[in-house]
């Protein structure tokens, strides 16, 4: 099963709720709700983004609410902590709409294919991102093919950013939850981090078209982006900590 678990903090002055509302209808659009279930997470919006997601709870669509902001991965661990060890977990940002069908059933079967990937991102547009770009260098490699097969591309980078990612089941094996320090900081890169060190490859699939809809400069991405700034300086080392055994790779937040 593939669960995709997305967390929302909706209020007056964000003006996140209406990408929410976008959110979840391209989800209804381009889901197939035989091999998936979604779960919102709520870290305590307001009344309105609440009363959206209660009437949409159903039998595909679980509702977690939280009390407090707890900030994007311990939302997204409660996702994962009711999950099977074999489900393909999507952690999916709020302000995100697909351009295709069964794009998520094209994650898991990529995963599939090549279990040495731990992390597979879809990629956004507004990416540098490419195997021509020597910033940001990424690698295509063709998965295995046979013939009469579908033809599987894949794009080889060490680090994914999170805005829809996928992690496979072998590699929640390893890491456990998601980790991150402080509510909004870098759970991607540590994510990436630790699925490298574990063994894994990450990369991107560039296949599926993605809007981001929140382009930025507003009063919460702005405070979002100076809280993450904080802890810009500790992140190599916390990285370090990870490969170098001075931090256990394995995070369970509920034991």
């Amino acid at each position: 099963m593939i669960v995709i678990c997305c967390v929302t903090y909706d209020n007056e002055n964000n003006g996140r709720h209406e990408y929410t509302v976008k959110t979840y209808e391209s989800l209804m659009q381009t889901v197939d709700f035989d091999t998936t279930r979604i779960i919102f997470i709520d870290n305590n919006s307001f009344d309105k983004t609440k009363s959206f997601l209660k009437k949409i709870k159903s039998k595909n669509i679980d509702i977690i609410y939280n009390e407090a902001n707890v900030g994007t991965a311990e939302g997204i661990n409660k996702g994962i902590f009711t999950c099977s060890k074999e489900d393909y977990v999507i952690k999916l940002d709020n302000d995100v709409t697909f351009g295709r069908l069964g794009w998520a059933d094209e994650m898991k079967r990529i995963m599939e294919l090549d279990n040495s990937i731990g992390v597979l991102g879809l990629k956004r547009k507004d990416l540098l991102d490419s195997p021509t770009c020597k910033e940001y260098p990424t690698k295509l490699e063709f998965l295995k093919h046979e013939l009469g097969d579908e033809w599987w591309v894949i794009e080889l980078r060490d680090d994914i950013i999170g805005t829809c990612t996928m992690i496979s089941p072998l590699l929640r094996e390893k890491i456990g939850y998601l980790w991150q320090p402080g509510v909004y900081s870098f759970d991607d890169t540590i994510l990436s981090a630790k699925s490298l060190i574990a063994g894994f490859r990450n990369a991107f699939y560039p296949c599926v078209i993605i809007e981001h809809l929140d382009k930025g400069g507003t009063a919460f991405t702005d405070w979002k982006s100076k809280y993450a700034g904080m802890y810009i300086s500790q992140i190599t080392g916390i990285i370090d900590d990870f490969q170098f055994g001075r931090r256990d790779i394995y995070y369970n937040p509920f034991l």
